[in-house]
């Protein structure tokens, strides 16, 4: 006869405990684990003192099994949880956020994100941010990278934020955007914009993914930007131009 969870279970229905009833009926064991012959189980006792009695009927259960040549029962016990700290709130569910996250004066919040690095978020912000301002929009960038802040490099600044009271950092302001960064001049690492020597695109992630993706789920593409060493040394030029075009198309759909 093959050893099984159910024929386990059954044999264990047969072991009585001190209250009159069994095992099983009981519900005091779990985990059932049958690997040939050798069996292995957990019964669980509803408190440390029931536990001090149950040793004995552990010590039936292994001896009660059939066709098996190898049993081990573990005995476990749950105990009231230990007060917490005074003073310390535990459990509970979250709360809804009070009011809204947008700041005052803020009417609409563009976010620059990728699950890659060095693929062109600073380049890409700084860049739509001044061509937002030069189409007449009063924009403010935020550098929200904790890794590898890099805005103050790519707008060109390099004073640290004032706070004159101690409660307030006034931002920095360049190429007509306000800007504030968590980073203050941090070593920059640069990606391999257009191939600088050669002069030819290298499609570094592959093509067409992106379109095809857009296409399948009805999003509008509104650009592809190439990472061009030119963008960061100086945004100008046909860079500058594909950015205005962004920009414009942000404007148009009132995305910004």
């Amino acid at each position: 006869m093959s050893v099984t969870p159910e024929l386990i279970r059954e044999a264990l229905s047969r072991v009585a405990i001190p209250d009159g009833k069994d095992l099983i009926s009981a519900d005091l064991v779990r985990a059932v684990h049958v690997d040939g012959s050798v069996v292995r189980f957990v019964i669980d006792a509803p408190s440390p003192e029931i536990a001090r009695l149950m040793e004995p009927v552990r010590k039936a259960a292994e001896a009660d099994l059939p066709c098996v040549t190898q049993v081990s029962a573990a005995l476990t016990a749950h105990g009231p949880a230990a007060a917490p700290p005074k003073g310390l709130k535990i459990g509970g569910h979250p709360k809804p956020q009070a009011g809204s996250l947008r700041p005052p004066g803020v009417s609409r919040i563009l976010a620059i994100g990728s699950g890659k690095g060095g693929v062109g978020k600073s380049t890409v912000s700084s860049n739509l941010d001044v061509a937002l301002a030069r189409a007449g929009r009063r924009v403010g960038l935020l550098d929200g990278d904790i890794h590898g802040p890099r805005q103050l490099r790519m707008m060109g600044v390099s004073q640290k934020p004032e706070s004159p009271e101690g409660q307030t950092i006034l931002p920095l302001t360049a190429h007509g955007v306000t800007l504030m960064s968590i980073g203050l001049m941090l070593p920059e690492d640069k990606a391999v914009f257009t191939c600088p020597h050669c002069g030819r695109q290298s499609h570094i992630f592959g093509s067409g993914g992106t379109v095809a993706k857009a296409e399948a789920r009805g999003i509008p593409l509104l650009a592809q930007l190439p990472l061009d060493l030119d963008t960061r040394l100086a945004g100008d030029g046909p860079m500058a131009d594909a950015y205005a075009v962004l920009a414009t198309r942000l404007i148009e759909g009132g995305m910004a």
